[in-house]
């Protein structure tokens, strides 16, 4: 409340309040420290208190009486207008009143921002302080970040410390007050007058072979000094390039998917960085031309498709103009087979990626090249978590990784990295076996019944990560008892829960108006996540699920099959999905078709184990093949089976069991996802974009376009690319044969070609390692913090350069309400890590937001709304607003439309790109209207550039349909309802260009159709799920 000077500021008893007389309004030392965790560093004094005791005693349907509070007949509580706990009783308000020294102040409602220092004495706080000098003098310009490590230095995500105080001293110092803890120390810097910024490091990692240092502080005796930092400049790439030519003096006919990484070097040749900064592509015939940046470099050569490296350490010295180097004396390697099974501790099969690690680098892996798994009969058994791979000749150490987090990482013959046997591979190893532990894990347990209350059996489950609708999907490990309870095996986390089973509707976990658990049809958006910990299970009590009303090709619109037709006798066709490492694949999408495309089946999904059925088969040749789950990160490096596999021939209501399809590998795939604005809440969010083309091709001169248009390219070449298309998920994969520059595509609906990105290009260094590709990467974040501005900055994953601002300047910082970003500014193919940074401007301090607060999303293609839009106005004969009318615009120069319906004031407006498009007013497609456009297309232009341009169209006006109208009626067939006529049966009425009306009978079956004068045609439409009629003859 604003307590001024007027009498208003008591709520009546209208409003859910009742004033107190002035005698109550007191002030203490009590009550003032009641308020102060609320409002942090304000001192408050209450006015006034009212509590509820009745609890729950007033219904929604009625107000009663003012209730006296017990013990104090002056307070009373009233009827309130809010239903808290939902338990459909009235819940009365709570109200505090206080006095704040400061004006104007914050009153948080819900769960309140605890501050961690609000009875902490400083006095008694550890501290730790030092100097941050660049190449020996001291930084004016530096961070310092304290952080904690608890999942390891290495692996685990760096959580921020509880820093009380923060003080930069001048000349380069610091000093920090802590609470209690064990920490480490980063800082990085900048110098403002030579432009220099300076690597991150954290305190103690002197070297490649040192540890960080941790100190521990525990109070006031606990001092920290002279933790002091000489940090190393960071390389900057040169802006000048210069031609570059070389070759390599190898005579092993043609070389594809090979090369040249060029890294940094000092006058003592030591790297500046720990990653390439360019590289130069490889032509087939082993020449090597480019343009590279000026400086000094240690070049290295990757191939995968011909394994090999330089025979010896190659520097280059880059200058402006042209640079002629001699040829490069290669070592080709061999590539060895090397076998084994991987299985948990009960011996049962795991699917597993097989890596060899360097074994003087944990970080650098080298991805082998699976070879086919033969799971037919005739190659007799085949036991699960089987491997075979191929690798090229070297030491290594060998690691088993499983992608679900049920199992901890296993090295061969070792228990870590360290202790870990070193390979040598110089020719076939076999019996290279792994037994993985498990790890950690939480469960989830259920029943599934139906509305009889008999159990459900054969259910799968989906697991969708509870914050982010764009992470990834999960498949738990599943055991099921007869009498329909299951548990679920997971990894800890927050998930959203989606069960189904044969013949029954999918059904999401959601909280209804009481806060209860229930299950119903729904998405990811409103249903309800619920946390995991390891080691503890969760039950979700009983989910009844409903069986689908209608059969499946009622539901699919299977117009083919004639349900009356009591001759009709269908086949099965029975099989299972599998990996090319054999692993079962759950969810996968089954597509059947005719081999002349006549009928196309795509509804049937693998049960868990990855079997499938598809029955109900008309006779004849069917060709059969399956799509991966893409949703679920384990299947994103697989694409579809063979779809040009050997048909099926199907005959008399046979069953064809044993139709075996292997997904193939993939080593390139994606999600194209799109902002759309909700009309109704104004609230922009990002889509899923279905039914894209996707068009990959070979492009070494990274010029967005396809290699075969340039000068270099030979026609007897070969040339690669692939092409893919978005599921309804946005998801993409596909598989490029050898390594290179490649750039990608994308052919957008019509409706959505004004957002058409530019070809996005990228490397492809080992065709066996996958790579997701996108041009931009979302993050999410969530802080009860108070703060006035959010940074995000970001370096390249793993490398020793400090976090860099994704903003131009500090006034693109986003606001204190933001809750997410989509950075559109990275570079393909390359991995990050983020940082999002909370702002106090006033204090100019800076805190970055703990790991569990931030989402950072895999790599996606985002295209960015256009900035050309058009709007206007449609309206009818009779000057009255029309809404529901649909507008269209067409590109009249190449592809591109788009649409929208008219608001309920008749405005619209219409996102566009550029060039000329035309925009012109249509009745809409499945509601019924009395009016008719008859007017030209109306034409607007844009720039073909970036620029924000806005135009307004002369209002739209329809004519009102009129002077004319046909009648009749429908006859109710025997045995149908009234009901079932209204809802199956269509009177069509249209001239020879489109205008008419169309209409449904009444519940009588007449019907009535306003038109306009002219000559028409009737006819009658019969939806098939009317079954036993069809359409009669049409008339005029």
């Amino acid at each position: 409340h604003d307590h001024g000077g007027s009498d208003d500021h008591y709520g009546s008893a209208d409003d859910g309040y009742v004033s107190q007389p002035d005698e109550s309004q007191q002030s203490d030392e009590a009550g003032s420290n009641q308020v102060s965790e609320q409002v942090a560093n304000d001192s408050a004094t209450p006015l006034s208190e009212q509590v509820d005791t009745g609890g729950d005693s007033l219904r929604r349907s009625g107000e009663e009486a003012l209730q006296p509070v017990e013990g104090n007949p002056e307070k009373k509580t009233v009827a309130s207008k809010f239903d808290f706990d939902g338990d459909q009783l009235a819940d009365s308000l709570l109200e505090i009143s206080f006095v704040a020294d400061v004006f104007p102040g914050e009153i948080q409602i819900g769960d309140p921002y605890v501050d961690p220092f609000a009875s902490v004495d400083p006095r008694t706080l550890g501290s730790i302080s030092g100097t941050v000098r660049g190449s020996g003098a001291p930084l004016d310009e530096f961070g310092i970040f304290i952080f904690s490590a608890p999942d390891g230095i290495d692996d685990g995500y760096w959580e921020p410390a509880p820093v009380y105080e923060f003080n930069y001293d001048g000349n380069g110092s610091y000093t920090a007050k802590v609470m209690a803890g064990t920490y480490y120390v980063e800082a990085w810097g900048f110098d403002p007058v030579s432009g220099k910024s300076y690597q991150a490091d954290v305190y103690g990692n002197e070297s490649d072979d040192d540890l960080p240092t941790s100190l521990t502080l525990v109070d006031d005796s606990t001092a920290f000094t002279e933790i002091d930092f000489d940090l190393e400049e960071e390389y900057v790439m040169q802006h000048s390039f210069a031609s570059v030519s070389s070759s390599l003096a190898i005579d092993e006919g043609e070389i594809y998917g090979a090369f040249l990484d060029l890294t940094p070097i000092d006058e003592n040749n030591a790297t500046l960085t720990d990653y390439p900064v360019y590289s130069l592509h490889v032509d087939f015939d082993g020449s090597i031309r480019g343009e590279a940046p000026v400086g000094d470099f240690l070049v290295e050569l990757v191939s995968h498709g011909k394994p090999m490296d330089l025979a010896s350490d190659v520097i280059w010295s880059i200058t402006d103009g042209g640079n002629s180097f001699e040829a490069l004396q290669v070592a080709v390697k061999q590539s060895y087979r090397v076998s084994g099974r991987v299985t948990d501790q009960d011996g049962d099969g795991v699917w597993a990626d097989i890596l060899f690690v360097d074994p003087q680098d944990e970080d650098e892996i080298t991805y082998p090249s699976w070879e086919p798994v033969h799971m037919g009969p005739e190659q007799g058994e085949f036991l699960e978590g089987s491997f075979s791979v191929k690798v090229p000749e070297g030491s290594y150490k060998i690691l088993a990784r499983e992608h679900s987090g049920l199992f901890e990482d296993d090295y061969y013959n070792g228990a870590s990295f360290a202790e870990a046997q070193i390979v040598v591979i110089n020719g076939d190893l076999a019996d290279v076996n792994f037994t993985m532990e498990d790890a950690p894990f939480s469960s989830i347990t259920i029943r599934l019944e139906d509305n009889a209350s008999n159990p459900v059996t054969g259910a799968w489950f989906n697991l969708f990560d509870g914050d982010d609708e764009f992470g990834p999907m999960f498949f738990p490990e599943v055991e099921e008892s007869i009498d329909g309870n299951y548990t679920l095996n997971i990894p800890e986390g927050a998930y959203k829960v989606e069960v189904s089973a044969p013949d029954y509707k999918s059904f999401f976990m959601v909280r209804d108006d009481f806060g209860d658990v229930a299950w119903e049809e729904a998405y990811w958006e409103v249903a309800s996540s619920i946390e995991t910990k390891d080691g503890e299970t969760t039950s979700l009590g009983t989910a009844t699920l409903e069986r689908h009303e209608f059969e499946d090709w009622q539901r699919f619109e299977m117009e083919w099959f004639d349900a009356s037709d009591t001759d009709f006798v269908g086949n099965t066709i029975k099989g299972t999905v599998k990996t090319s490492q054999g692993g079962a694949v759950p969810n996968a999408r089954i597509i059947a078709r005719t081999e002349d495309h006549l009928i196309w089946i795509d509804h049937v999904e693998t049960f868990r184990d990855g079997s499938f059925e598809v029955d109900n088969l008309p006779d004849g040749k069917w060709v059969i093949f399956a799509e991966p789950p893409f949703e679920s990160d384990e299947f994103q490096s697989y694409r579809e089976s063979d779809p040009n596999r050997q048909p099926v021939l199907l005959d008399g209501g046979q069953t064809v069991e044993n139709v075996d399809l292997v997904l193939q590998g993939s080593n390139v795939s994606g999600r194209v996802v799109f902002p759309k604005k909700n009309k109704s809440t104004g609230i922009t969010k990002i889509q899923s974009l279905g039914d894209a083309q996707v068009w990959v091709f070979q492009d070494n001169d990274a010029d967005g376009e396809p290699d075969f248009n340039d000068w270099f390219y030979e026609a007897d070449s070969m040339f690669n690319e692939a092409f893919s298309h978005t599921d309804d998920k946005g998801f993409f994969s596909l598989s490029l044969p050898e390594g290179g520059t490649y750039s990608l595509k994308l052919d957008l609906p019509g409706r959505m070609a004004s957002l058409s990105p530019k070809p996005i290009t990228f490397q492809l260094k080992n065709p066996d390692q996958e790579i997701k590709i996108g041009n931009a990467i979302k993050l999410e974040w969530s802080t009860n913090k108070k703060v006035d501005k959010f940074d995000v900055r970001r370096k390249v994953k793993s490398s020793d350069e400090s976090y860099k601002t994704v903003f131009s300047s500090d006034s693109d910082r986003l606001e204190p309400d933001a809750t997410s970003y989509v950075d559109n500014g990275i570079t393909p193919g390359i991995s990050y890590q983020y940082r999002v940074v909370a702002i106090d401007t006033a204090s100019n301090t800076e805190e970055n937001l703990s790991g569990d607060d931030v989402k950072v999303s895999n790599p996606i293609i985002y295209l960015a709304p256009p900035s050309k839009s058009v709007s206007g106005f449609v309206g009818d004969d009779q000057s009255q607003s029309v809404s529901g009318a649909l507008i269209e615009a067409w590109r009249t120069e190449g592809e591109g439309w788009a649409s929208a319906l008219s608001e309920t004031n008749g405005s619209y407006e219409l996102t566009l790109g550029p060039g000329e498009w035309e925009v012109s007013v249509f009745r809409p497609y499945e509601t019924k209207v009395n009016w008719v456009y008859d007017a030209p297309p109306a034409r607007v232009s844009f720039k073909a550039d970036s620029s924000v341009e806005k135009k307004v169209l002369e209002p739209f006006v329809v004519s009102t349909m009129a002077g004319g109208k046909v009648t009749g009626s429908i006859q109710l067939p025997s045995g149908k309802t009234a009901t079932e006529l209204s809802q199956y049966v269509f009177i069509d009425v249209y001239d020879p260009m489109g205008k008419g009306d169309w209409s449904n009978p009444d519940s009588d079956g007449n019907f009535e159709i306003p038109l306009q004068p002219g000559e028409y045609e009737l006819s009658i439409w019969v939806d098939p799920l009317l079954t036993g009629y069809g359409s009669p003859a049409g008339q005029i």
